[in-house]
């Protein structure tokens, strides 16, 4: 292993050296609900869903509340 942790391909760390995604995430956990699987399902259907009239309004309700800033176009 080369200098400063990582291997022959420069800035790509090796595998075994790193962390488990879920060691760094393990004092994050939650409980998850059967309302919260309900609401992201409603979510999820307005957005992805067949229906655009929902999500045409879902988008405009939503505008006046965003930053241009934020807009990463």
């Amino acid at each position: 292993m080369a200098e400063g942790g990582y291997d022959h391909v420069e800035g790509v760390p090796e595998p075994s050296r790193r962390a488990p995604p879920w060691g760094r995430v393990a004092s994050c956990r939650r409980r998850v609900s059967d309302s919260d699987g309900e609401a992201a399902n409603r979510v999820f259907e307005l957005l992805m869903g067949n229906d655009v009239a929902p999500r045409k309004e879902f988008i405009i309700a939503g505008a006046d509340d965003l930053s241009r800033a934020r807009i990463d176009a």
